[in-house]
């Protein structure tokens, strides 16, 4: 605009001079006119290398904060239910949680009891799982968990902790310290099942060990199966030299798995049919294995039924369980036998249990489909939301048998009758009575009422 107004400034003077004189001003308008081209064009061209600039800065600060998230991953926290920290990109979240169980109990018995299992009959207290744990995932299919209880004696000691790889199809492989996989009762979390302690089953499940192995979801399919190679190790996940004649370490692996069918499952009525197998090849290699249980109660001082210890080649361990529920009712059954391949002989102990739990105010119990397991009961309405929360009662028969005569192995012959009451405050808390019946054959019977306080999150 300047240059228009300067152009038409010298083309009204230059009408008042000589030719010679108009031909020097059309010589400076030419000039004023390239300058105003070349002006333009510079001005354009900033103009575009600007808005380039620009564009590339947006570029490097959207490339910069992915970086940051890669290398730096901004957390947020998601208290909604559970305690989950994530990146701002979703491929890396972890999860905080626990469990804290504080057992009462009252005992009575008969006075055989006190003379063969050295158990008193004084009132007790403990805790009798006080857990942490740390679990998550990078990148969506490579996850982890480790958790430590606190509640063993004064001692600190390994729980779950390993790491799996999840396949495209939902399967996993995975490696670590872990629960062998063996029976219903014994793969669902203590958090869940109706009772305070498992059956006299639990002489036969093996404790956690560390091992690899593959696991099939059951999401999509009717068959689930769960295989493993594990070593016995000890508190802190680690295998110890094992003492006995002729006693070789790199043999002592043990071979398990579990396998599940379910014929009928509908989660929205809560009908179900589940049947499933336990096989356990334990190769013991010539040193002590040793079964033994109190009577469903953990504050007993000592067990009831104990078979020493036996110098075995190795043991195979059988299973069979079956549940199914309908509604609020659920229907729990397992058997379970032990061969032990001693030297000169062959013992054979086994023990069953059934059990049922009807839940009074028609809440139905969790069932995990992918793991063929049972989880939480998860109330209509919680008490502190002025509700009732859920109610449960339930009831238990078991069975072990310990003995052998013939093998100069007198463990014991053990039955046991549990009566349960539960009360879910709301997911998380609960609160269970427990009275137990026990029959120690040939030596008396014995009774308690025991009552736990229970939260987990």
């Amino acid at each position: 605009m300047r240059y228009n107004l300067v152009i038409l400034f010298f083309g009204l003077v230059g009408s008042l001079y000589s030719d010679s004189q108009r031909s020097e001003l059309q010589t400076v308008l030419a000039r004023l006119k390239q300058m105003e081209k070349n002006h333009q064009e510079l001005f354009q061209k900033m103009k575009e290398d600007m808005a380039g600039l620009s564009k590339k800065v947006i570029q490097l600060e959207q490339e910069n904060k992915k970086m940051k998230n890669v290398l730096h991953p901004k957390a947020k926290a998601n208290l909604d239910g559970k305690f989950v920290v994530k990146s701002t990109d979703g491929k890396h979240k972890f999860k905080i949680g626990g469990r804290l169980m504080n057992d009462w109990s009252f005992f009575s018995g008969t006075p055989g009891i006190t003379t063969k299992t050295g158990n008193g009959f004084s009132n007790r207290t403990g805790f009798r799982r006080a857990r942490i744990h740390l679990s998550g995932n990078s990148y969506g299919n490579t996850g982890f968990k480790i958790q430590y209880d606190f509640a063993k004696n004064g001692e600190v000691s390994l729980k779950e902790t390993y790491l799996h790889k999840k396949l495209d199809n939902g399967d996993s492989f995975w490696v670590g310290h872990v629960k062998e996989p063996t029976g219903l009762e014994n793969s669902t979390s203590s958090n869940h099942f109706h009772f305070m302690e498992r059956s006299l089953l639990n002489s036969f499940y093996p404790d956690y060990n560390t091992g690899f192995g593959y696991e099939k979801n059951g999401e999509r399919s009717p068959l689930y199966y769960k295989l493993g190679v594990f070593h016995d190790t000890d508190l802190d996940g680690r295998s110890s030299p094992k003492t006995g004649i002729g006693a070789d370490v790199d043999g002592a692996y043990n071979y398990t798995g579990r396998m599940v069918w379910l014929p009928k499952f509908n989660r929205d009525t809560n009908d179900l049919l589940h049947v499933g197998a336990t096989y356990s090849f334990r190769n013991s290699n010539h040193t002590n294995i040793r079964f033994k249980s109190t009577p469903e109660s953990n504050l007993w001082a000592n067990s009831f039924v104990d078979s020493g210890n036996i110098l075995a080649e190795h043991t195979i361990l059988r299973g069979l369980e079956f549940a199914m529920t309908k509604n609020n009712l659920s229907i729990h059954s397992e058997f379970m036998q032990a061969r032990v391949k001693m030297l000169n002989s062959n013992p054979i102990f086994q023990g069953w249990y059934l059990s049922a739990g009807w839940m009074l105010t028609k809440e139905a119990r969790t069932y995990l489909k992918g793991k063929r397991k049972f989880g939480r009961i998860i109330p209509n309405k919680n008490y502190s939301d002025g509700g009732k929360g859920a109610w449960e009662i339930a009831g238990r028969v078991s069975h072990v048998d310990l003995s052998e005569p013939e093998f100069n192995i007198r463990g014991g012959i053990l039955d046991n009758y549990t009566l349960g009451l539960n009360w879910y405050m709301n997911p998380s808390v609960r609160i269970m009575l427990n009275h137990v019946w026990s029959e120690l054959e040939s030596q008396g019977q014995a009774k308690s009422l025991n009552l736990r306080f229970q939260m987990d999150f």
